[in-house]
């Protein structure tokens, strides 16, 4: 007798496919829960670093030594020579600071060129040399104050809280340091010898001066 054909009962197999997207669910979620981590831990870090900044600076405004305000440069002749031939820092103290005699004030300078360490001539405050840098309050007040006064005997040059200070270095060959900056150069500038903190200011001139005589070194 002739065997019959079999009938044979094919099931679905949506096991599986269920399986593998439950796989990929499980997969997306481990990757958001990954970026989402790696975001926090960046949000972490950037308010680490900002509150470090912000602490450094309140205990500069607290306990720091000079403050510098700004920096310019001075090509000094007309039309504008090739090189800038002095530099000049405005400054102050920081908020909360006694003063600081400038006439201790040593300023290091480190160009191009030349490494040199400049006093304040008490004698002449407002000349500067190959030795010396140039100071004088901004603006000269009159009468000068007790903090405050190169004619006096002896002269006191007390920077104090709410006063403005010019200081300048003479770059030229003849009558300063020898080494006038040229353009894309870089100098670091230390202001040492004061109470406090250590004041210190780096800049890189321009690529171009054009046709200024006086140019901006605060943000270079």
């Amino acid at each position: 007798m002739a065997r019959g054909f079999r009938k044979y009962a094919w099931k679905k197999r949506t096991r599986g496919s269920i399986g593998i997207g439950t796989l990929i669910v499980f997969i997306a979620l481990v990757l958001t829960a990954a970026i989402a981590s790696a975001v926090i831990l960046r949000v972490a870090y950037d308010l680490k670093n900002q509150a470090e900044a912000v602490g450094g600076g309140v205990v500069e405004e607290v306990s720091g030594g000079l403050k510098v305000l700004d920096i310019s440069g001075d090509r000094s002749s007309v039309p504008p020579a090739a090189t800038i031939n002095r530099v000049t820092f405005l400054a102050t103290v920081y908020a909360g600071n006694p003063g600081i005699n400038i006439a201790n004030l040593r300023v290091h300078w480190m160009g191009p060129t030349q490494n040199v360490v400049l006093n304040l001539n008490t004698v002449s405050p407002t000349v500067a040399s190959a030795t010396d840098f140039a100071c004088d309050e901004v603006p000269v007040k009159a009468p000068r104050s007790a903090d405050w006064n190169p004619g006096a005997l002896p002269p006191t040059f007390f920077l104090v809280e709410q006063n403005v200070i010019y200081i300048t270095i003479d770059l030229t060959p003849l009558n300063g340091i020898n080494d006038p900056l040229g353009a894309g150069r870089t100098a670091s500038i230390y202001f040492e010898g004061v109470p406090g903190l250590v004041a210190y200011e780096s800049f890189t001139t321009p690529y171009t001066y054009g046709n200024s005589r006086y140019i901006d070194l605060t943000l270079e």
